[in-house]
């Protein structure tokens, strides 16, 4: 979420590894490496995680007297 562009490998969720946490996620506009895959969209727009964040951040200007 941080922007930076540094690889990161996901592997499925299974029985065997679903204990060490693994994080299955992609962001939007995610670059695929290398690999194939199948993904599932969970949610869109703000009940994103980036989502989440971008509402945090949207504040409305407010007319200063200047």
């Amino acid at each position: 979420m941080t922007g930076e562009p540094e690889q990161v490998e996901k592997a499925p969720v299974t029985h065997d590894n679903w204990t060490y946490n693994p994080n299955p996620f992609l962001l939007a506009k995610t670059l695929i490496v290398s690999g194939q895959g199948t993904a599932l969209v969970c949610a869109v727009g703000p009940n994103t995680r980036a989502g989440v964040a971008e509402e945090k951040l949207n504040i409305e200007d407010e007319e200063t007297p200047l």
